[in-house]
């Protein structure tokens, strides 16, 4: 496509798009050029690549020894590879070739006078340079995206540009001059806070183009599916009933966990052939028990049932392994065979969708609503139990979502004394028990697994009791003979871990400060702000109302 030209100086002379954004680029290095004080440019060019950057930031390393300078640069290192990997996005979308270098070469001028505030802007902006990286992996139409890309390229080699000429009459190996001036700093802030807004605004928008490409090939994904789904024709009255692909054989030391059952069982119905398609999530946190509780809803309905399926929800992957499963080695479909699996998820799709069997599926750990997005059965009849971490998947299209809670201290205690029938037996073992209950918050996982030390030791309740008191957090991390779940593979301490690495950084930073509070009644004014000068870079997510309201939410979950 070409338009008219729209640089200042010259005629209506027909351009193509990729030439006006080659040639605002260039207008913002000349700027930089005239700008630059004297020899800084030639010497900002010699410092071309990532490799050149990262050799320097060595030199400057030993040309600051203080520890406060020299510690600055060093956090510098992590961010780097965010900015590398933006500048050859920029380059490889670009027509005609465009030259970086003096994006490195300004930085590495900067760097000269590293501080740490500066350190805290770098990662700051490679924070965002980060996500739009991870949106271009998505985005098929480049030519959407490339008027933000200049842009975000222009206003990092400015905003490095002012940084230089505010710390030009530095001396070397000193930073006292800069860092107590605070008109000077007060300018540099703004400029920085524009060039932020700017950039925040461009990666949001390349954030919408990547949403809806993705979006539109999520569409054609499907119509594809439609296609092969139709080309399969019916495998009605074919399959072999009845069947099931539970996982691992039954809990017979199930606990508790009665009153969910029951509200499981009053809003499946899964018997009944001729309602609608019935279907809730168990959600709760990582070891509390959803899996358990799911197998045993499935083993009490399979004498009801002409089909029970299980489906592992961990990734995309593990969904289609088992409806593979479901097609070759439970109903036998004629149809499908073995690594065809997205043929045979269709088979079984459509098996669901036009059988009269009375049947039930069960996701297990769905973490994402776009795991279930393509497998999600249609279907007038049958039953869904979904179980996840996440409050937010109990929404559509599944009807409603029910907590699982910790044990209370007595169903705790009870729940520890069923799971360690070899501990030695004393008198007042059940008021140990109800301590250490209370200990452990009543997390069934954690009962479990320190059930299987005590059987393990042939110990007492309140011998384990004292010295839980003083290994915690190694007992944390034994394992021992009959500690796990059946279809668990998660321990006390991994659990955890698994739960902090679905945090994004700013989500981890909320963490940080909610930290330092009581866990009960923490007031959500703590996270809203009227400036911006208030917060550190890691916090400034909170001057957007949306964004931090988000984040604190997914504490209340």
């Amino acid at each position: 496509m070409r338009v008219y030209y729209p640089f200042p100086g010259t005629s209506n002379e027909i351009a193509t798009y990729d030439e006006i954004y080659v040639e605002s680029w260039e207008q913002a290095l000349k700027e930089c050029q005239m700008r630059s004080e004297e020899g800084g440019h030639e010497r900002a060019l010699q410092v071309k690549t990532l490799q050149n950057f990262r050799s320097e930031l060595g030199v400057l390393m030993k040309q600051y020894p203080n520890e406060h300078t020299a510690k600055a640069i060093s956090l510098i290192h992590p961010t780097l590879d965010h900015y590398e990997t933006f500048a050859q996005n920029f380059v490889a979308m670009m027509e005609s070739p465009v030259d970086t270098s003096m994006m490195w070469g300004s930085e590495y001028k900067e760097r000269a006078s590293a501080l740490s505030r500066i350190t805290k802007w770098l990662e700051t902006i490679g924070h965002k340079l980060r996500a739009s990286n991870d949106y271009y992996g998505n985005i098929t139409d480049l030519e959407k995206v490339k008027g933000d890309t200049v842009e975000v390229n222009k206003e990092i080699v400015i905003l490095w540009l002012n940084i230089i000429m505010t710390f030009r009459s530095q001396e070397p190996g000193t930073a006292d001059n800069v860092d107590n001036d605070e008109s000077a700093w007060e300018a540099l802030s703004k400029i920085y806070n524009e060039a932020y807004q700017t950039i925040d605004e461009a990666v949001g928008r390349i954030e919408k183009v990547a949403e809806m490409a993705k979006r539109q090939a999520r569409a054609m994904k499907e119509i594809t599916m439609l296609q092969r789904y139709v080309s399969l024709g019916s495998s009605q009255g074919q399959a072999t009933l009845p069947c099931n692909t539970l996982p691992v054989a039954e809990n017979h030391r199930f606990f508790g966990r009665q009153n969910i059952l029951r509200e499981i069982e009053a809003h499946l119905t899964p018997a009944d052939t001729n309602s609608r398609l019935s279907s809730i999530a168990l959600y709760g946190l990582g070891g509390i028990g959803k899996t358990q509780i799911a197998l045993a809803y499935a083993y009490q309905k399979l004498e009801h049932l002409d089909a029970v399926f299980w489906i592992s929800a961990e990734d995309a992957y593990s969904v289609q392994l088992s409806f593979s499963r479901v097609a070759v080695d439970a109903l036998k479909l004629p149809n499908a065979h073995a690594q065809a699996y997205q043929e045979n998820m269709l088979l079984v799709r459509q098996w669901l969708q036009n059988t009269p069997a009375k049947w039930l599926l069960v996701f297990d750990n769905v973490d994402s609503h776009d795991v279930l997005d393509n497998c999600w059965p249609v279907s007038k009849h049958g039953a869904v139990l979904v179980t996840t971490r996440d409050e937010v998947i109990a929404t559509l299209p599944i009807d409603t979502g029910l907590e699982v809670s910790e044990f209370d201290v007595e169903d705790g205690a009870d729940f520890l004394l069923h799971m360690a029938p070899k501990r030695r037996r004393t008198a007042g073992e059940r008021e140990a028990a109800l301590g250490v209950a209370g200990e452990l918050g009543g997390l069934p996982l954690a009962l479990n697994q320190m059930a299987a030390l005590i059987n393990a030791r042939n110990c007492t309740i309140a011998d384990f009791g004292a010295m839980y008191a003083k290994h915690e957090h190694r007992l944390h991390k034994q394992r021992k003979s009959g500690w796990k779940y059946l279809g668990y593979e998660h321990g006390l301490d991994t659990v955890w871990e698994l739960s902090f690495e679905n945090l994004g950084e700013e989500a981890r930073s909320c963490l940080g400060v909610l930290s330092f509070f009581a866990a009960d009644l923490i007031p959500s004014d703590v996270f809203r702000t009227t400036t911006s000068a208030e917060l550190p870079e890691r916090l400034r997510f909170c001057e957007d109302e949306l964004r931090h309201v988000s984040h604190f939410f997914k504490f209340l979950r």
